[in-house]
């Protein structure tokens, strides 16, 4: 019953009472329970901002608690993210101890913690505990610690793609421990990509580091690729991925902008409707303002038909599929994160033969 009036309580607290709240939790959080989902959910989405405050509230929840794994991931990964590499890695002893390297989730974010470090005669130990990261090489632990880039390979392709390792931010570090194992972050969902951004204009809203933006070139073979983030960090980023990759620079654009109104006076608005180019593919993933996004880009989709993968926010769920629906486009539920976000393919009916499931 209480954690019935908690779990409503706090789907409704902003983030700053959200991270202040959580430290003054005063019963054991229990795996698998709603209100843990919910906590997992909200600290996936919390504000960087807030990060300082949930820190210190984290430590005495996973105490109380026990150090569920999903939680004490997360413990481990704003610490890191806080440059806290201390406290990150005392949570990373205890879990470790409790689980016996059971864990794979917890095991790679322990390593990539040690790799951030510059431990990386602990990373290549702690990648021993588990079957799927034992094969981590001492290849890989050098050009870390010269500061070369990491090699990405895609399955089933020669191309050997190359990322410099970035740790700025929350997206980031998600996507660079994916490369330093040697793959492409999202990988799965790639896959479905291939057939529609084969050889075509291609316009990447919300590129982070440059991980789907060098799939396009590289993999795809894109004519011309388009990336936008509202980040600059994550622009300069893909255009030294890109430069890396020696992708030649009348192949590709990377804007600094924001998809919607930002209160940041520096920054660039980007909408469809002022844009020249015809694109063939569209990916967006920009946390949760894909509504705003397509609603405003109604006249460029009905004119131009591009296929679209869009990371859509179930609160946003309903709305853009009736839009698009509205506008003669089929949908494929490709996959689902937790319980918060779809990734979703929006293919024109006129071109629903290349579908791929």
């Amino acid at each position: 019953m209480r954690e019935d009036f908690y779990y409503h309580f706090i789907s409704r607290l902003n983030d700053k009472d959200f991270a202040s709240w959580l430290g003054i939790l005063d019963f054991q959080l229990k795996e698998n329970t709603r209100i843990y989902q919910k906590i997992i959910d909200r600290l996936e989405h919390l504000n960087v901002n807030e990060y300082p405050a949930v820190s210190n509230s984290l430590e005495r929840t996973l105490r109380i608690s026990g150090y569920p794994i999903e939680l004490s991931i997360k413990a481990i990964f704003i610490n890191w993210l806080l440059g806290n590499y201390n406290r990150a890695e005392s949570i990373a002893q205890v879990v470790l101890q409790k689980y016996d390297g059971n864990q794979e989730g917890l095991i790679k974010n322990i390593i990539f913690l040690y790799f951030v470090m510059g431990e990386h005669d602990k990373a290549l130990e702690i990648s021993k505990m588990h079957p799927n990261y034992s094969d981590l090489t001492d290849f890989t632990v050098k050009q870390l610690k010269s500061g070369e880039p990491l090699e990405v390979r895609f399955p089933e392709y020669e191309e050997v793609v190359r990322f410099h390792v970035s740790t700025f931010s929350n997206h980031s570090i998600h996507t660079a421990m994916d490369h330093f194992m040697g793959k492409f972050s999202e990988e799965d969902e790639l896959k479905h990509m291939i057939v529609h951004a084969n050889g075509s204009n291609v316009l990447d809203i919300g590129s982070c580091i440059g991980n789907h933006s060098l799939f396009f070139s590289k993999i795809c073979k894109s004519r011309f690729l388009h990336a936008l983030d509202i980040d600059n960090r994550c622009c300069l980023a893909t255009r030294t991925n890109l430069s890396l990759n020696n992708i030649p620079e009348e192949k590709y654009k990377v804007t600094n902008a924001s998809v919607i109104k930002s209160d940041q006076s520096s920054i660039n608005e980007y909408s469809l409707a002022s844009d020249n180019h015809a694109y063939d593919f569209i990916k967006i993933d920009i946390d949760g303002a894909e509504l705003a996004f397509i609603s405003d880009s109604t006249d460029y989709l009905i004119k131009i038909r591009p296929t679209l993968f869009i990371e859509v926010n179930k609160s946003n769920n309903a709305a853009i599929n009736s839009i698009m629906s509205q506008l003669n486009y089929r949908s494929i539920v490709i996959s689902e994160r937790q319980s918060i976000e779809q990734n979703i393919l929006f293919i024109p009916s006129e071109n629903a033969i290349k579908q791929i499931f």
